[in-house]
């Protein structure tokens, strides 16, 4: 081999390795087109991972459930209207869902979502933004240490942006390595060989291909022995026949025998297979696996299906919440913060909070406006305490105050 190829070679192999580890380099995140490969390919790609029904539904789990939920501009205890670009993010009505799950699908499978602002308020704050895909953005570090953006527009043009202001160009990251000027997704670290989403892909291909196969496998046996040219064409001939109908009876002459080898999806485990995929699935997205198809390891019953929306808001939709919150404030003015209000994802767990304050209350170890700034509620005045609804007033069942008259002389 001459000195050339072998450098070929080399580059040929570091580009493969390249292509799915998150290499420290100008790109946020791998960039693998899904124009130049198939449904199924390695390394895994975004339209690739998609197939996975695990995969899609973990997306949605997190887009829907947060896409949905109300979003709260505070001022202190006082609640204000929503910023535009919650209410109209692209001059839409429904826009808000859509883009924050945009943003969300970005986060996950590729640590960063990218904000662009495309109209300002009055005060220079946004009012709308699209998300720009992670795939096209580019960044490279200036001499002197801060980012530089670069992508393609939609229109052609180049646009490059130096260290730009959140009102410009917002960057929410997700998983961020020490030093790094991007995130990392499921994507980056889990679409190379022996990843957990490659083993789901392979599985997945294989039950396609499984169930796609017109002829089962089978050993065709003849009395005579057989050359190789004789071998080839008589499994040509027996294809042909069986797979130009299969309601057409195949015939066998001359001796031959046909001993089918039949194959299900038990005997593969092909069923526990998917549903394993599904767990370890559910494990890099932070979700029940029930919700995905996945096992939890036991039975489940109601209370425990209940507290697991619990745990899913814990676990994995809160802090989500906390970190889309925490960078989009940089979009309203200063003393103003964001907050995603779960009370509708989790109904039942506000009522038992509503019950938990009024023992507080009855007790006496708590007051009104303790109890109101847990709820971000604005204290009470002391002249709306008592005609204030929900104010404590004694039972019907109270016992009556005795008043106690002396006489003047004791």
């Amino acid at each position: 081999m001459s000195m050339d190829a072998a450098i070929a070679r080399v580059r040929g192999v570091a580009r493969s390795w390249t292509s799915w580890w998150p290499v420290p380099g100008p790109y946020t995140s791998v960039v693998v087109s899904d124009a130049d490969v198939g449904v199924w390919s390695w390394p895994v790609t975004q339209r690739c991972a998609l197939a996975v029904g695990a995969v899609y539904s973990s997306l949605g789990i997190y887009a829907d459930n947060i896409g949905t939920l109300p979003v709260q501009c505070l001022r202190g205890y006082e609640q204000l209207p929503e910023p535009a670009f919650i209410a109209r993010p692209a001059g839409d009505t429904v826009g808000w869902s859509v883009e924050i799950g945009q943003v969300l699908w970005s986060l996950l499978l590729r640590g960063n979502a990218y904000l662009l602002p495309t109209s300002w308020d009055y005060r220079g704050y946004p009012s709308t933004f699209v998300v720009l895909n992670p795939d096209a953005v580019k960044i490279d570090r200036l001499a002197n240490g801060r980012p530089r953006y670069s992508w393609r527009a939609a229109d052609g043009t180049d646009v490059q942006l130096d260290d730009p202001r959140t009102d410009k160009l917002l960057h929410i990251k997700w998983q961020v390595p020490p030093g790094s000027f991007v995130g990392v997704g499921i994507l980056d670290v889990n679409a190379g060989p022996g990843s957990t989403l490659a083993g789901a892909v392979a599985t997945e291909k294989y039950s396609a291909e499984m169930m796609a196969n017109p002829v089962p496998p089978a050993v065709l046996t003849h009395p005579l022995r057989l050359n190789k040219v004789q071998a080839e064409d008589l499994q040509t001939q027996w294809q042909t026949s069986v797979g130009r109908a299969r309601g057409v009876p195949a015939v066998l002459s001359g001796g031959i025998t046909y001993a089918p080898l039949n194959v299900t999806p038990r005997d593969v485990e092909l069923i526990e297979s998917r549903r394993y995929n599904a767990t370890g699935i559910a494990t890099l997205f932070r979700v029940p696996p029930y919700m995905v198809g996945g096992s939890t390891g036991d039975s489940m019953t109601y209370s425990t299906v209940e507290g697991e929306m619990t745990r899913l808001w814990a676990m994995t939709l809160q802090p989500m919440c906390m970190r889309l919150a925490r960078y989009l404030e940089a979009w309203v003015p200063a003393g103003q913060r964001l907050r995603f209000n779960p009370d509708a994802l989790l109904r039942s767990q506000t009522l038992d909070r509503y019950q938990a304050h009024d023992i507080a209350l009855r007790a006496g170890f708590a007051t009104v406006d303790e109890v109101r700034a847990l709820e971000n509620r604005a204290p009470l005045d002391a002249s709306d305490v008592d005609t204030a609804p929900g104010a404590l007033q004694p039972a019907d069942d109270a016992p009556p105050v005795l008043e106690v008259v002396t006489s003047g002389n004791g």
